[in-house]
C-alpha cells in the first residue's frame, strides 16, 4: 500500500496468527476431551464425507487445516487492507471495530453451520471463545504494527473524527 505496509504480507501474517491461535485452541479443547483432532475430523467429515482410515484422516486433518489457515489469512488480508485505509482516514476506524466484530460473528456462524450440519456439535463456548481469541490475536498483531493508527484512538474518541484532520500515515 501507500505507506510501505504489504496488505498481502501483512494479512497472511494476521492470519496465520489467528489461525494458529484457533487451531491450538481446538487442539487443547480436543486433547482435555480426550480426543486429539476431533474437530478437524469433525469439520473434514462436513466437508468431505466419512473420513475412512487412519491415512484418510490424517490427510483430511491436513486439508482442514490448510483450508483453516488460507480462508483465515483471507480474512486477514481484508483486515489488514481497511488497517492501511483507516491509517490514512480515522474516518474508517469505526469500519474497522465493525469489521473484527464481523470476523467473530463469521467465524462463530461458521462453528454454528458445522453444529447443524453435522450433529455431532462443537459446544457453542468453545467455537465463540476460539473466534474471539482469534480475532483478539490479530488485533493484537495490528495493534503492534500500526502504532500511528493505534495512537489515533487514544488521540482522537471514536465520534469525534470530523473534528480533527487526519493524521500522517505511519512510516
Amino acid at each position: 500500500m501507500s505507506h510501505g505496509h504489504s496488505a498481502v504480507q501483512e494479512g497472511a501474517i494476521a492470519g496465520a496468527i489467528g489461525a494458529t491461535i484457533l487451531a491450538a485452541w481446538y487442539f487443547a479443547v480436543d486433547v482435555a476431551h480426550g480426543q486429539p483432532f476431533r474437530t478437524p475430523l469433525l469439520i473434514a467429515q462436513l466437508l468431505f464425507g466419512g473420513v475412512g482410515s487412519d491415512a484418510g484422516s490424517l490427510g483430511a486433518i491436513v486439508v482442514v487445516t490448510i483450508v483453516h489457515f488460507t480462508a483465515i489469512m483471507v480474512v486477514g488480508v481484508g483486515l489488514v487492507a481497511l488497517v492501511h485505509v483507516a491509517a490514512r482516514e480515522l474516518e474508517w476506524r469505526m469500519a474497522l471495530i465493525i469489521a473484527m466484530a464481523i470476523a467473530l460473528v463469521l467465524f462463530f456462524g461458521l462453528g454454528y453451520a458445522a453444529h447443524i450440519a453435522q450433529g455431532q456439535p462443537i459446544p457453542y463456548w468453545v467455537v465463540f471463545t476460539g473466534g474471539l481469541l482469534a480475532v483478539l490475536g490479530i488485533s493484537w498483531y495490528l495493534w503492534r504494527t500500526h502504532p500511528g493508527l493505534a495512537q489515533s484512538f487514544r488521540d482522537v474518541p471514536l465520534g469525534n473524527e470530523g473534528e480533527s484532520a487526519s493524521h500522517a500515515p505511519e512510516r
